[in-house]
């Protein structure tokens, strides 16, 4: 058991780092071949698409035995990306293939575990999803074509995974946004572009700043706050949202660390 703030306990979970699209499963002690959004919570699986010509196919791996099954093979029209691993199902998402003919790109769907492929929401994600707390959080915007250009709106969008609802949190013209993930109080957190700056949005239209940021950053939960790294360094956002930095190493967390 591990000691958390206020003097609670939580039972040890695996602790994954992950660089480079590459994750390290203290469970099994060794380097897995995905990100750890492809990782199930509990490090006992992952899941990733194996691109075979014509038959892009949703591969399951057990981490303990190494054992990998077929769940779903996809419409080999489009391209396809694992974006999270839950009791639930698989989290994917698909675009245009080389010759196009995506009518619903960058939406989010679940593979069950019987392998049937559902819509969790028909809306659209610019820059792909971020699977966090019971929700997933994307960035849906007026015209694609016209990202960061003036009077083009961004929006970062809440789905309910349960109930599929969707909520606009945070609105921006003429900028990028990118969704990072939550706190966990649930709070998102969120780059914003033109200066570049992380956001704490606390609910819909309840924002601050957090802090400037030098460049794009890569984020990861856990009991104490968000981890996030970038080319200045370690950060890491607490409950409180205060901005610490942590280490001048550029290292990229993944996981969850006790």
């Amino acid at each position: 058991m591990d000691s958390v703030p206020g003097g609670q306990t939580t039972e040890a979970k695996p602790l994954l780092h992950g660089f480079g699209g590459e994750t390290y499963d203290w469970k099994v002690a060794r380097w897995l071949p995905v990100d750890a959004s492809q990782v199930s919570p509990d490090g006992s699986t992952y899941a990733f698409f194996d691109f075979i010509p014509n038959r892009p196919q949703l591969t399951v791996v057990d981490v303990a035995s190494g054992a990998a099954h077929v769940v779903f093979v996809g419409d080999p029209v489009f391209t396809w990306a694992v974006v999270g691993n839950g009791p639930q199902g698989i989290y994917v998402t698909h675009g245009n293939g080389p010759g196009g003919g995506d009518s619903n790109p960058d939406r989010l769907w679940l593979v069950t575990s019987s392998g049937i492929l559902t819509s969790v929401s028909d809306r659209r994600s610019v820059g792909g999803w971020r699977i966090s707390g019971g929700s997933a959080w994307g960035v849906e915007t007026d015209d694609p074509s016209k990202l960061n250009q003036p009077g083009n709106e961004e929006r970062l969008v809440q789905v309910d995974l349960a109930s599929g609802i969707a909520t606009v949190w945070l609105r921006r013209t003429g900028t990028l946004v990118e969704a990072l993930g939550t706190e966990p109080d649930g709070s998102a957190l969120t780059l914003v572009s033109d200066p570049l700056a992380l956001w704490l949005v606390a609910s819909p239209g309840t924002e601050h700043e957090v802090v400037a940021m030098g460049s794009y950053a890569n984020t990861t939960r856990d009991l104490h706050g968000i981890w996030l790294s970038n080319d200045r360094g370690l950060w890491l956002i607490t409950p409180q949202a205060q901005a610490i930095a942590v280490s001048s190493i550029q290292a990229v967390p993944a996981g969850t660390c006790n």
